[in-house]
């Protein structure tokens, strides 16, 4: 991934199909990586950055906003911080898979 989008919800009004849908019309590969109640977070790939800047610039549109229910977005490029939190989720995860896996293979 090589972007953060995080958009900011208008509370329960937005939903996060709508602006998925929308995030996709531009950015065919968007990730959809978390979603709070007052934020979505989109991870967008490398490549994708003509597809991205176009809609920021929708996005900067007062229309947009209201037709999606968002209040603004924010940004960034993903920092190495990311890319370890990340690796260490996955390792996590595996981790997790494997103890349940060693378990399993215990008890027959």
């Amino acid at each position: 991934l090589q972007y953060h989008l995080f958009i900011d919800k208008i509370d329960s009004l937005c939903k996060e199909e709508t602006v998925t849908r929308y995030v996709k019309t531009y950015v065919n590969n968007a990730i959809l990586e978390r979603e709070s109640t007052t934020e979505l977070i989109y991870g967008i790939p490398r490549g994708e950055e003509t597809g991205t800047f176009t809609l920021i610039e929708t996005l900067d549109e007062p229309e947009t906003k209201r037709n999606i229910e968002i209040t603004g977005y924010g940004i960034s490029m993903i920092t190495i911080e990311d890319v370890f939190l990340q690796l260490v989720r996955e390792a996590q995860a595996n981790h997790g898979h494997f103890d349940e896996t060693k378990e399993r293979l215990a008890g027959s």
